[in-house]
């Protein structure tokens, strides 16, 4: 009996071992074919295409393409910043290297006033020379663009005495009033951007006031008035930035002509056509070139010759009123400061 328990108890354990045993073998089998890859959990499309690119064979071929470095946005910040500065740095050194043309392109107005001094030599036909100095203002307006509109308001107004080199003694007072209006068009050049012309015309009104003193006979003034047509050209040329130098040119022929004495008031003498002439060349110096405009100052030296026609009235009676020609020669500077706006 006692052995065959044994026998039972050995059955019953080769029952309980053999299938373990079996699935052992199966497994030392099939470990041949094993994918430690291939889990319970299956991965993400976007995860095995991680995986692959961390292969080493993947790394190596990667490792030689260019890769562009992220800029940390604090140092994109510092580069905006110092691209912002270079950019006004250049900005202001383009307008310091402007020329004094380009400085103004944006201001077309220009207001300018001063002194004028002159020396004069009137003479008339016939008669001995008067001489001296005289002096006073001149001032204006004008408004000038580039490859444009040109327009010019122009006045002055002078006073002096004369004496005379004969033997008469006698004295004359000059007072000198003009205003003209002019209109043209400005002319710039490529070729070179200081250099302008403009030829212009206009209309203009003059006033002398010519009192002769003699010793002998006291005084009388001759008051003449006359309406002329400017016209003109002016060449500007602009170097080392903040200067200009220049040539002005007007001829004033003037179409109505009268004049009238304080002694014979209400009767007016017709004159013979006459015609003046003024050159002019202007030394101009931008002082200084602000926000809200540009201060200049500028020497004009000038010629200008201006005469009086004769007349061949006579009176009622017969009694001749003809006056002769005269004529007014003066070389002298002015001296203005002008403001562009």
């Amino acid at each position: 009996m006692k052995q065959l328990s044994i026998v039972k108890r050995y059955i019953l354990a080769s029952i309980l071992v053999l299938p373990t045993l079996g699935f052992a073998s199966d497994y030392v089998i099939d470990q041949d074919h094993y994918d430690p890859y291939q889990k319970n959990t299956k991965k993400t499309e976007h995860q095995a295409q991680e995986q692959q690119r961390n292969t080493p064979q993947r790394r190596n071929q990667t490792s030689s393409e260019p890769k562009l470095k992220e800029t940390p946005k604090h140092t994109r910040q510092l580069t905006n910043k110092d691209e912002s500065e270079k950019t006004r740095q250049k900005k202001k050194d383009s307008f310091d290297a402007m020329t004094s043309v380009e400085m103004r392109e944006g201001r077309t107005s220009r207001l300018y006033i001063g002194p004028q001094f002159y020396y004069m030599d009137f003479s008339i036909d016939g008669q001995p020379n008067y001489n001296g100095w005289l002096g006073g203002a001149e001032g204006g307006y004008e408004f000038l663009v580039k490859d444009g509109l040109y327009t010019r308001i122009d006045g002055f107004m002078n006073a002096g005495k004369l004496d005379t080199t004969g033997t008469n003694g006698g004295t004359r007072s000059i007072r000198d009033y003009l205003i003209y209006l002019v209109f043209g068009y400005n002319f710039s050049f490529e070729a070179n951007e200081g250099l302008r012309f403009t030829p212009y015309a206009g209309y203009g009104f003059s006033y002398i006031s010519n009192k002769l003193t003699l010793p002998s006979l006291g005084s009388t003034t001759f008051i003449y008035q006359k309406y002329f047509i400017p016209v003109g050209m002016q060449l500007m040329y602009s170097f080392l930035e903040n200067y200009e130098i220049g040539f002005t040119f007007e001829w004033w022929p003037f179409v109505d002509r009268n004049m009238h004495r304080s002694t014979q008031k209400g009767i007016n003498w017709k004159l013979d056509y006459t015609n003046g002439y003024q050159i002019e060349i202007p030394f101009r110096w931008y002082i200084a070139d602000l926000d809200w405009g540009t201060w200049d100052f500028s020497l004009m030296p000038f010629w200008r010759r201006n005469s009086d026609g004769a007349t061949t009235a006579t009176s009622t009676s017969g009694i001749s009123l003809s006056l002769p020609k005269q004529t007014y020669n003066e070389w002298g500077g002015k001296f203005y400061f002008g403001y562009s706006f």
